[in-house]
């Protein structure tokens, strides 16, 4: 899953930086796990999901969402995760 915080970001902010978290959800809303919380700077960033929740299971195969929110808005992804 790649995720670009830059455009809307860096247009709203002025810079190359900003706060925000990442989040896993699956199709009923339900947060299953944080990948990121903290600050990003840069372009863009890369970040790997396992297919794991919160607690280290292994979740079953479907569509699940991942939305980086921070100040000023959210970007969203749609992903398949296959077992």
């Amino acid at each position: 899953m790649a995720l670009s915080h830059a455009s809307k970001a860096e247009s709203r902010r002025g810079g190359g930086e900003v706060e925000g978290e990442i989040d896993v959800f699956d199709v009923s809303g339900r947060l299953v796990k944080r990948l990121f919380r903290g600050r990003l700077t840069g372009n863009g960033g890369l970040f790997y999901w396992d297919g794991t929740n919160e607690s280290g299971s292994t979740l079953a195969s479907g569509v699940y969402f991942a939305a980086f929110k921070y100040k000023g808005g959210v970007t969203t992804a749609k992903m398949l995760f296959l077992r």
